[in-house]
């Protein structure tokens, strides 16, 4: 009786498992395509507000304190997305682990 019934927990985490990645599939998908295109407007609109951004002629050397801030926001966002793909890997682990 053990062994079927872990047999059946296998099959209905594998079940529950493949609905939840095709519920959820299609909403991620769209919410995470959206990223590249947040990120650029986030980018442009750092660079437009520094100071000089709009004389080209300027012989000044502009300040990038802001675009090493907006690679550090950037690496955030992406070990984000990268977090969040691989949430069903790590909840299939953890049902492993807990058998």
């Amino acid at each position: 009786m053990e062994t079927d019934i872990g047999a059946l927990r296998a099959r209905l985490r594998a079940v529950l498992d493949a609905v939840m990645e095709h519920a959820l599939a299609a909403r991620e998908h769209t919410l995470l395509a959206q990223v590249p295109l947040l990120l650029g407007q986030y980018f442009e609109r750092l660079r437009r507000a520094q100071p000089g951004a709009h004389d080209a002629n300027d012989d000044a050397p502009a300040s990038n304190a802001w675009l090493d801030g907006f690679r550090n926001d950037m690496q955030s966002v992406l070990l984000a997305e990268l977090e969040v793909r691989f949430q069903p890997v790590e909840g299939l682990l953890a049902a492993l682990r807990a058998r």
